[in-house]
């Protein structure tokens, strides 16, 4: 998706979400790990780069995935609800194959 704005609004089911028994930070703090080592992105031979985004004060986190050339291809966010609870929001293309076993992977 060449904006954030449009990868969000032509996402799989405008965005796949759970809520999840962990603290925020650390949710965050896995994911980042995880995309920056496990997480395998391809995007026709290009780069791919993570831009990640941390908003303490308001208890959420942001991590997405582009290409070279500005293409966002996901975002997940992270937000606190409450103490030791999250909502996790998975944004993938309803072009992207696998989307459910991508979001179990996130889990």
């Amino acid at each position: 998706m060449p904006t954030e704005a449009a990868l969000v609004g032509a996402s799989v089911n405008n965005g796949m979400s759970i809520e999840l028994n962990i603290p925020y930070l650390q949710a965050f703090r896995n994911l980042r790990q995880a995309y920056n080592h496990c997480v395998a992105f391809t995007a026709q031979n290009h780069y791919v780069y993570t831009d990640n985004r941390l908003e303490a004060d308001l208890e959420r986190g942001t991590l997405m995935a582009r290409t070279k050339n500005g293409a966002y291809l996901h975002k997940m966010s992270v937000e606190g609800l409450v103490p030791q609870k999250i909502r996790l929001i998975l944004f993938l293309p309803e072009t992207y194959h696998f989307t459910q076993t991508r979001f179990k992977q996130d889990i």
